[in-house]
């Protein structure tokens, strides 16, 4: 009687144990997607980065090709 006690608790923990593992295998999936959207999130961000240090530099070759004129002295 005492081992078939033990056989059923056993049972009952391995079910808690397949219910456990089933929860983190959800939840491992759903924090590898999270992981892709936040992946794809970034790669966004760097190409939006790119683009504006690129425009940063136009403007900035822009007024180096300005700066001249303006630097010049107005004469009365």
């Amino acid at each position: 009687m005492a081992l078939q006690n033990q056989l059923k608790t056993l049972e009952q923990d391995l079910q808690q144990l397949l219910v456990t593992l089933e929860h983190l295998a959800a939840e491992k999936r759903r924090l590898e997607e999270r992981e892709q959207e936040l992946m794809a999130a970034c790669e966004h961000l760097q190409h939006k980065n790119r683009i504006a240090s690129q425009q940063v530099e136009e403007i900035l070759a822009a007024l180096t090709v300005k700066r001249p004129a303006l630097l010049t002295p107005l004469e009365d």
